[in-house]
């Protein structure tokens, strides 16, 4: 294993390579003899040619602009960690929502026929759908009134679904 000793003379070696000045003859003669010094002097130089690169300088903005725009970012995270409980309770209410509405037709479900054949059926062979145009057995009447009510409360719930997740 090889351990890496630093020569005395390293810190006046880096110092007058920091500064860019030209070592003095003592200096010279040391560092072409020390590893050590050697490496260090190549790598003061290398970060002083990479700091001193010449690439396009951006000027920085005022002072009053740059506090403004950290107290606008500060604020802006202050109402996104704000409204972020509001955002949970939404998700909360389309669950909670969507399981009353099921259970709301698994209870109405067996009164579903008697319902339909009730209020919906005489409206429909009526008005809707005269006999003398299309005459339909019972069942079908139910199919019908079934399949209109399941494409309304669908429609409704992927409306409410879409606005609730466009908001996010």
């Amino acid at each position: 294993m090889l351990l890496h000793r630093v020569c005395r003379e390293q810190a006046d070696v880096i110092a007058a390579a920091r500064a860019g000045r030209e070592a003095d003859e003592r200096l010279r003669a040391h560092v072409a003899g020390c590893a050590s010094c050697r490496e260090a002097v190549e790598v003061v130089t290398w970060m002083r040619r990479l700091a001193d690169t010449t690439g396009e300088r951006r000027e920085l903005p005022p002072a009053a602009t740059i506090w403004w725009k950290a107290q606008l970012a500060r604020r802006w995270e202050s109402e996104r960690r704000a409204s972020r409980p509001i955002e949970q309770m939404q998700r909360v209410e389309l669950g909670l929502g969507l399981a009353s509405v099921a259970a709301l037709v698994a209870w109405v479900w067996p009164a579903l026929p008697s319902w339909i054949d009730r209020f919906v059926a005489p409206f429909l062979a009526t008005r809707v759908l005269p006999a003398r145009l299309v005459p339909l057995p019972e069942a079908a009447g139910h199919a019908v009134v079934l399949v209109l009510v399941v494409l309304l409360l669908g429609g409704m719930l992927i409306a409410f679904a879409h606005r609730a997740l466009a908001d996010e």
